[in-house]
């Protein structure tokens, strides 16, 4: 069994760095839907105003497409 010990500790070590890149990348995604939330609400009831508000949700959108591409990529590597 210790003969093949080195390839459970790589596999072992490549799944804890798969999740490790998956979870990190959930969180941002959960982030970035709250940055959403934020900034429509923001728009609703802040006094911003109506461009400052627009500039506001599509950066937030913006900031939750990338982190959904990223969260795709980890999921595909878990």
């Amino acid at each position: 069994m210790s003969k093949y010990k080195h390839f459970a500790e790589s596999l072992d070590t490549a799944f804890k760095t798969a999740r490790e890149r998956y979870m990190d990348s959930y969180n941002d995604v959960k982030a970035a839907e709250k940055r959403v939330a934020d900034a429509n609400a923001e728009a609703k009831y802040g006094k911003l105003s109506k461009e400052e508000a627009e500039i506001l949700r599509d950066e937030a959108a913006i900031a939750l497409r990338k982190a959904e591409i990223v969260f795709n990529n980890a999921q595909e590597n878990v």
